[in-house]
């Protein structure tokens, strides 16, 4: 963005003052979708503030709020974003589904608010049955699994009943024929319903998703074979796409690296995305403003004029905001 600064931004970089001086640390703002043009505006902002890449690695927090979006595109910007962080720790106070859940994956350590969510990677899909609504892909993937499985199980069961209780013998290959009709006859109007290439796209993008988690993790150290079930655990464990993966799941289900908020960090980091959200729901990208992370650097006191503690406010988590072009974090 350019132009004056708003009150908004400058309440944000207030915000983000407070932050860095909590932890020391260099902070990191993403709140929206992951859209395309995200890894570029990344690594604009990592260049434009930290200098060229791997010349001047920094230990970085990233407050991250968001619904998902483009599995690619999180991949790509956490490549981005690790070629600048020393070490990185990504702050969750609320939701980081889907993509923004893969993305955590390239963090050293996530920092789970008691009330945040992560999700499964089941990528999202046109639903065939109504092309205009979408569907975890899972739910089409799955639903093969489940004809299959019940194909079997009717086959076995009608062998059984010819078997066992028809009025005279029947031989094993008269049953088996018999079972393998009816098992047929019933199964038939399911497959018919079922296109091939759809069928191929799920497991795809399913795919996709794995691989992309499983590639995160060895970057970051993670032994091949954990790195391999927790992929696996994301992308198919879970029963529905919003499915919530809180601390708890996160640390003992799946084995990430994951520590509790205390509450004074809640407070702000809360206070930073309802701030990033009230701005026409963009995509906000971006460090705090440049000339105080300069005097930063130089060993400085960041300027006066921070932020009051934030008033109480209701609940953000279950406001889904429509995607919207991205924009860097506005700099005062």
């Amino acid at each position: 963005m350019t132009g004056e600064p708003t009150e908004v931004s400058r309440k944000l970089n207030g915000f983000i003052t407070r932050f860095e001086k909590a932890t020391a640390r260099r902070t990191f703002v993403l709140v929206g979708q992951f859209g395309p043009d995200l890894p570029e505006l990344m690594l604009s902002e990592c260049s434009s503030t930290l200098g060229q890449v791997l010349n001047a690695r920094q230990d970085i927090d990233l407050i991250l709020e968001s619904e998902g979006g483009s599995v690619d595109s999180a991949y790509k910007a956490a490549v981005v974003l690790r070629q600048f962080a020393k070490s990185l720790r990504v702050f969750v106070p609320g939701l980081a589904r889907s993509a923004a859940t893969l993305f955590c994956l390239s963090a050293d350590e996530v920092v789970m608010s008691p009330i945040a969510e992560l999700g499964p990677l089941d990528a999202e899909v046109p639903d065939p049955r109504d092309p205009g609504k979408s569907m975890s892909a899972l739910d089409g993937y799955q639903s093969v699994e489940y004809i299959r499985g019940y194909a079997l199980g009717t086959r076995a069961l009608a062998m059984s009943d010819t078997l066992n209780n028809s009025d005279c013998p029947v031989s094993l290959n008269d049953a088996m024929d018999r079972a393998a009709d009816l098992v047929q006859k019933l199964i038939s109007p399911m497959i018919s319903r079922i296109e091939p290439l759809d069928f191929g796209g799920w497991g795809r993008v399913l795919d996709i998703g794995r691989e992309y988690a499983e590639r995160l993790l060895l970057r970051r150290g993670v032994a091949a074979e954990q790195a391999r079930a927790i992929a696996y655990r994301l992308t198919y464990a879970y029963p529905h796409h919003r499915f919530v993966v809180d601390l708890l799941e996160a640390k003992e289900s799946l084995g990430l690296n994951i520590s509790p908020m205390a509450g004074d960090l809640y407070d702000i980091a809360d206070g930073i995305v309802r701030l990033a959200l009230s701005e026409n729901g963009q995509t906000y990208v971006g460090f705090a403003s440049k000339e105080r992370l300069g005097q930063a650097r130089e060993g400085q006191a960041p300027e006066a004029g921070e932020p009051p503690a934030p008033e109480p406010k209701e609940p953000r988590l279950g406001k889904n905001k429509e995607a919207a072009p991205a924009a860097s974090l506005p700099h005062s």
